[in-house]
């Protein structure tokens, strides 16, 4: 059944709006009300690097240690087209070892699921981010983590350092380093969390390996964000009822982003009607015996 006429039903009016918010954040990839640069500790930087394969524990990549599932996801830089010369390596050289930990870790991951991870750009963020430390403000500088700074502040640090430095070679890089920093710290803050995945209100199956999936789940990649169910109660039981249906198997990932979409409507009609809560009726007195 469609949601306009059960709407249309609850509402008892012939026009009924979407319930659907333009504060709705969709492309949220990651609870913000997650402190990501709280969330991080050495020990945890250490425990990521430590869950890695031996021969993927290394701080750069190159033709003498490259790893075979690397060899098959890095692209290819070309050197010299004509002799067919081509390179394929990275470096996570001159950052502090922490940050070094976990850029090894995010790299991996990408690999594990499936995407390329193109050479150039890494090259690009690595030298943004080396720049920052050498050449930025007292933060950068004093930085151990990627989570130490906001995406905006490591970009705002980039480009107080490029300034410095060679600033015709790095038009690009400030953008680069903002796109590429938001990314490593959508991952590392479902890596850092430590409360219970389904407390947040963006639920990520892509960063957060917590959340049960099938084997071969086709919504895999999908985010199911609560933000939009505003009434406290009501957004906290959800989550709690979906997770257990997750957890007991009842559902699969996407039976809850579709009872995700109906709950909205819900969320809509407590908005037009009002509700103090999550009982009955205001009072006991009111229970009809």
């Amino acid at each position: 059944m469609k949601a306009e006429p059960i709407a249309h039903l609850v509402a008892g009016t012939a026009a009924v709006p979407s319930p659907r918010t333009p504060e709705r954040k969709r492309q949220d990839k990651r609870d913000p009300r997650l402190p990501v640069a709280q969330l991080f500790s050495e020990e945890k930087a250490r425990r990521l690097w430590e869950s890695l394969p031996e021969e993927h524990r290394q701080d750069h990549f190159d033709s003498v240690n490259m790893p075979e599932d690397y060899g098959r996801a890095f692209t290819k830089q070309t050197i010299d087209r004509e002799k067919d010369w081509f390179s394929q390596a990275i470096s996570f050289r001159g950052l502090p070892e922490p940050m070094i930990w976990e850029l090894a870790w995010c790299v991996h991951q990408q690999v594990a699921e499936g995407y390329a991870i193109t050479t150039v750009r890494f090259q690009e963020l690595r030298r943004g981010l080396v720049l920052a430390i050498e050449h930025g403000g007292p933060q950068a500088r004093s930085a151990r983590s990627l989570t130490a700074l906001s995406h905006e502040e490591w970009a705002r640090e980039v480009r107080r350092a490029v300034m410095r430095t060679d600033a015709s070679r790095n038009a690009s890089l400030v953008t680069h380093v903002l796109n590429s920093v938001k990314h490593l710290q959508d991952r590392l803050a479902h890596a850092y969390h430590d409360g219970e995945w389904w407390r947040l209100d963006v639920w990520n199956p892509s960063l957060d390996r917590r959340i049960p999936q099938r084997e071969h789940e086709p919504w895999g990649r999908s985010v199911a964000n609560f933000s939009q169910l505003t009434t406290d109660w009501f957004r906290e039981a959800a989550k709690w009822w979906l997770s257990v249906q997750l957890l007991t198997e009842r559902y699969v990932w996407s039976s809850v982003k579709s009872r995700l979409d109906h709950l909205k409507w819900f969320q809509w009609y407590i908005d037009q009607v009002g509700c103090s809560g999550p009982q009955l009726v205001d009072s006991p007195d009111q229970l009809r015996i």
